[in-house]
């Protein structure tokens, strides 16, 4: 399954007669069908606008879950402040995603609005749906974080995804420094980032690899600067702490 929020609907209404046991007739019911368009948070990480055929009542905002059937979108169900609460974590961290990704198209349009030459109103207005959109998801991200035992669950799965992304960017970073040579730029972000990693428990055989890769790294041109020297004496002397350390375990 997955999320998406309603940014627009288009719905053409019938008419639906019904009778009571006395055969009187009721007033007249409407019966929407018609269409909706989506923002979905899709399977490689993007968000996708579609369109979905539908006769249940959904309304701009509304978060909405999604099945893909026989070549079709369908919504499943609507997220309501009731069954918010029932999400699974996956979902959660769907949500959170989706959250992210509306925020950053929301920074683009509002970049296109102030630098337009003609202001157009539909950019503006859309602006506003989006921002009363945004605000309304973050209120269902914390209802589904309202129970304790959820939100712990979440924080943990949190925390291990930050530290297997730490991991994969520092097996990237010494795979990198293979080449013969690195460009000052390359080698001050490189030496930022371990510094940076070194606190969050990383693995301290990797940060040794990592370390002793960028010491020993030729620059090219043999460029250097201030904080080049900086960075590389906090460099040795996070090295000699790891390798300090080693020590008193042998």
């Amino acid at each position: 399954m997955y999320l998406g929020v309603v940014t627009n609907r288009h719905f053409k209404s019938e008419r639906i007669k019904k009778f009571y046991n006395d055969f009187s007739d009721y007033p007249s019911l409407r019966d929407s069908i018609g269409y909706i368009s989506v923002d979905l948070f899709n399977q490689n990480g993007r968000l996708d606008s579609i369109f979905i055929s539908t006769n249940k009542c959904s309304y701009q905002g509304n978060l909405v879950n999604l099945v893909y059937e026989n070549g079709n979108w369908i919504v499943k169900e609507i997220i309501d402040d009731y069954n918010v609460k029932k999400l699974s974590i996956n979902q959660i961290l769907q949500l959170e995603k989706l959250i992210e990704l509306e925020k950053l198209k929301l920074k683009e349009e509002k970049k296109e609005y102030a630098e337009s030459y003609h202001k157009r109103d539909s950019l503006f207005f859309e602006i506003v749906r989006r921002e009363l959109e945004i605000e309304n998801l973050v209120k269902k991200f914390n209802l589904a974080l309202k129970d304790i035992n959820t939100k712990i669950e979440y924080i943990k799965l949190k925390k291990d995804s930050a530290y297997k992304q730490s991991i994969e960017f520092i097996e990237k970073i010494i795979y990198s420094l293979r080449t013969n040579e690195l460009s000052l730029f390359f080698w001050l972000m490189y030496a930022s980032s371990i510094l940076h990693l070194s606190n969050n428990n990383i693995n301290e055989e990797l940060l040794i690899r990592a370390i002793e890769s960028l010491l020993n790294v030729k620059i090219a041109n043999n460029e250097t600067n201030e904080l080049k020297l900086q960075l590389e004496q906090q460099l040795k002397e996070k090295l000699n702490e790891l390798k300090g350390k080693q020590k008193k375990l042998v």
